[in-house]
């Protein structure tokens, strides 16, 4: 697997066929208005086939005076989810938002960590719960500031 900037083609062709949930800031028009207003870049998740397996949006906004910060959007987006997958993706898109200089990156991720009934009571048996992913959240220590410094 490797992770590289992609094309926006690239991305809206993985958003249209992508049937997981996403939040609404991985939206072709959310997109659309960010490229307007903030630089923007499109990273893919892609494996040995070359096949584009996940995406994640990231937007760069001015910090302090002549720093910057970026911020993932709610994502990354994976086909066919692994917690492998998932932080190898993060472990790169860290090092990307490092490589353009992002004094802060905010990582917000938007997935399941435990399925919950109309009541709110969570589901213990339910095949989508994903206790795991707050440990490795946690690993990676994802208040990820100060990546100058990293």
């Amino acid at each position: 697997m490797k992770v590289e900037e992609i094309s926006e083609q690239q991305f809206y062709t993985f958003m249209k066929t992508y049937k997981d949930m996403y939040h609404f800031m991985h939206d072709e028009l959310y997109y659309d208005y960010m490229k307007n207003n903030a630089t923007v870049y499109l990273l893919g998740l892609i494996d040995d086939m070359d096949n584009v397996i996940g995406v994640s949006m990231l937007s760069e906004y001015p910090l302090v005076r002549f720093f910057k910060a970026m911020t993932t959007h709610s994502g990354p987006l994976i086909l066919d989810y692994t917690n492998d997958k998932l932080e190898y993706f993060i472990q790169e898109i860290s090092s990307f938002a490092k490589d353009k200089g992002a004094a802060s990156l905010t990582f917000s991720p938007y997935m399941i960590y435990q399925v919950r009934d109309s009541e709110g009571n969570v589901i213990e048996n339910d095949e989508r719960n994903n206790h795991e992913v707050i440990h490795l959240l946690k690993e990676m220590d994802l208040n990820i500031t100060g990546l100058q410094g990293k």
